[in-house]
């Protein structure tokens, strides 16, 4: 029994290269996926900011594109700009009176992990137009 303990009292030199190799495994793909994080959440937030926009509610797709723009500009995402911005950020018109429009954004987005393994974003928000322009 005394044996048994002496030979149980820590952990191998193959065990803790297993526990590092494990924590930087973690750690390159927190730091590889943060980035598409942030980005949906910045995107999510200039959404946000169109779709709670006094008069919001009678937005033509061209100005709710250009206060999208405007909303992202503030961030570091270089992805939009005015020549694509149509392929992923639709105003889609109500087919019903009372309901209002919908502001649909769709995209991909990617990040090397390592090698030939990528990371994807897939982005598919869509959020209804303030009835008022005021976020009610």
């Amino acid at each position: 029994m005394k044996n048994m303990f002496r030979m149980q009292r820590g952990m191998t030199f193959i065990g803790l290269v297993f526990v590092l190799a494990f924590i930087a495994i973690v750690v390159l793909f927190g730091l590889r996926a943060f980035p598409l994080i942030y980005e949906r959440t910045q995107v999510k937030a200039a959404m946000e900011s169109v779709v709670n926009r006094e008069g919001s509610s009678k937005f033509t797709a061209k100005e709710a594109q250009d206060a999208f723009l405007r909303g992202i500009g503030i961030t570091n995402i270089q992805r939009f700009n005015e020549k694509n911005l149509k392929d992923y950020l639709i105003l889609e018109k109500s087919k019903e009176k009372n309901a209002p429009n919908v502001l649909h954004l769709k995209y991909q987005a990617t990040n090397k992990l390592v090698a030939d393994l990528q990371l994807l974003l897939m982005v598919d928000i869509s959020m209804p137009l303030a009835k008022g322009g005021t976020g009610d």
